[in-house]
């Protein structure tokens, strides 16, 4: 039975369940407590627990993220069986190293998934800090009032199942914590820059610049004061495309480096055209 998880304290038990005893413990579940959180407050978090298994769901838009965590792939196969053969869209994020995930999208596509896309992560370690006086012009960190124009922004250029378009009190809460930052052209982003901060780790999560908008220099601008405002992180992380070249050579030239881990995206459930 599929339940909605109503408190983060019975979401930690049933996780406890599923791993408890287990030698080799299988899992894409890798929300932070305050996402969680956040999921629960707003209804979007369910889960269904199996034999040494537990998988969550997040209602997001018309379909739901996928999670497990599972005391092996035997109980994870079984889970799967069990739970995903509803007439619904699932996404699952398969993260890991590449033979890892492999095996895993294997077990999934055994189960009427299929590959979306795959993604890999690329690192940036500290480097020099600009001087404190450092400021570009027209950047500016996103205010209450820029929350509808990001959202559109966002939705235009964003694959909702790749990329976890955050939804508008998401971006509201990161516009209060200055983790979103823009350039306006007129009312509108021309561009936009969303990261945030855990400990000494940065992550880059959106860094786009409307079509109309591009060869102005507004990425440039956007990403020397992200790297302005994360002077005292270790380091900086990404995810991105890997037949994406275009994107791939900008972030090297800014000092990113690929490393060997990989989202490989499932989905299960897309009408036909």
């Amino acid at each position: 039975m599929i339940r909605s998880v109503t408190h983060s304290a019975h979401l930690a038990e049933a996780i406890d369940r599923a791993r408890r005893g287990a030698q080799g413990v299988t899992t894409n579940w890798f929300a932070t407590p305050a996402q969680a959180e956040c999921w629960i407050e707003r209804g979007t978090l369910y889960y269904a627990e199996a034999t040494r298994a537990l998988l969550l769901f997040r209602r997001d838009r018309n379909f739901y993220h996928v999670h497990h965590v599972a005391a092996g792939q035997e109980a994870l196969s079984g889970a799967l069986a069990e739970f995903t053969g509803q007439p619904d869209l699932f996404t699952a994020d398969l993260v890991g190293y590449p033979e890892e995930v492999s095996a895993l999208a294997t077990l999934y596509q055994a189960h009427g998934f299929s590959r979306h896309c795959s993604l890999m992560r690329m690192a940036r370690f500290a480097q020099a800090s600009p001087a404190d006086d450092f400021q570009e012009p027209e950047v500016a960190f996103a205010e209450p009032s820029d929350i509808p124009g990001v959202c559109a922004f966002l939705d235009r250029l964003l694959d909702p199942f790749r990329d976890n378009i955050p939804e508008p009190d998401e971006l509201a809460s990161a516009a209060a914590r200055h983790n979103i930052l823009i350039v306006k052209r007129g009312a509108e982003p021309g561009g936009l820059l969303s990261f945030e901060t855990t400990g000494f780790t940065s992550i880059l999560r959106y860094w786009y610049v409307a079509d109309d908008c591009r060869d102005q220099g507004i990425g440039a601008r956007l990403i020397r004061t992200f790297f302005q405002l994360c002077a005292a992180s270790k380091r900086i992380i990404l995810w991105v495309d890997p037949d994406n070249f275009s994107a791939i050579t900008k972030y090297e030239h800014y000092g990113f480096r690929r490393e060997n881990l990989v989202d490989r995206i499932m989905i299960k459930g897309i009408p036909k055209a």
